[in-house]
């Protein structure tokens, strides 16, 4: 938990930052809702004010900040803005998920944080300002813990997979002998091209199977991404092929 803290930390000195301080100043000069509130802290005391909420006020900021997270390149450091106003609430979602994620021997707190943060800054570049306008913050809240849940429950999916292919190995699938291996990565590299895989994705599938490396093995290779971010780009990968090639096996 304290690396999170720490985290969190960097994000809030990030906020106060002279930096911030000019954008949040030019924001607040764009709009209405925003303009009574001459400091990022005084509209982060208004949002999470429990005592006497206003919840359309609350909308309205929040359509605001989110539109600018959208349309503008400097969307970076309004997203660590957005990130401590929504801390409640997903510090609220880590802990509800927190027994799940234990469940997992290499998925850590950590792991658990980013997967959070990943999901809500991919909930507002998606959000449609012009349909949703009220409820804006459990909306998002809302989707991001259903994201969460639909993510749980692949993993246990694959959980359960790879200890059926524990008790039973001849399960496991192997490249038939037929097959080239220089096929498959030449397959791989037009999926790149066309955009339905990543590079990572290819090393990856490369590495786990054609050369029969272990995912343990490959999140070690790739420091940047722990073993369960290993295994859910996996996962997405094969799935992203199977559509694209019409549901034939990979």
């Amino acid at each position: 938990m304290e690396s999170i803290r720490k985290l969190l930390r960097e994000v809030e000195n990030e906020i106060s930052s002279e930096k911030f301080i000019a954008l949040y100043e030019t924001i607040r000069e764009k709009h209405v809702s925003i303009k009574s509130y001459p400091t990022p802290q005084d509209l982060i005391d208004c949002l999470h004010n429990q005592r006497n909420p206003n919840f359309k006020l609350n909308d309205e900021i929040l359509s605001s900040l989110i539109l600018e997270y959208q349309s503008q390149e400097e969307s970076k450091s309004v997203g660590s803005y957005l990130l401590i106003l929504f801390r409640p609430g997903l510090l609220k979602i880590f802990f509800q998920f927190k027994s799940r994620a234990k469940q997992f021997a290499s998925y850590g707190e950590l792991d658990l944080w980013c997967q959070i943060v990943t999901l809500f800054f991919e909930e507002l570049s998606q959000i449609d300002l012009n349909k949703d306008k009220t409820k804006l913050a459990s909306k998002v809240l809302g989707r991001l813990r259903n994201k969460l849940r639909d993510y749980f429950t692949a993993l246990f999916k694959e959980l359960g997979s790879e200890q059926e292919l524990a008790i039973h190995p001849e399960c496991i699938p192997s490249i038939p002998a037929k097959v080239d291996p220089q096929e498959i990565i030449s397959l791989l590299d037009n999926l790149v091209k066309l955009g339905v895989i990543s590079e990572t994705d290819k090393y990856i599938l490369l590495a786990t199977k054609v050369y029969g490396r272990s995912m343990k093995d490959v999140s070690q290779e790739l420091k940047g991404l722990s073993y369960a971010a290993i295994r859910q780009k996996k996962a997405r990968a094969q799935k992203a092929i199977r559509t694209y090639l019409g549901k034939e096996k990979f």
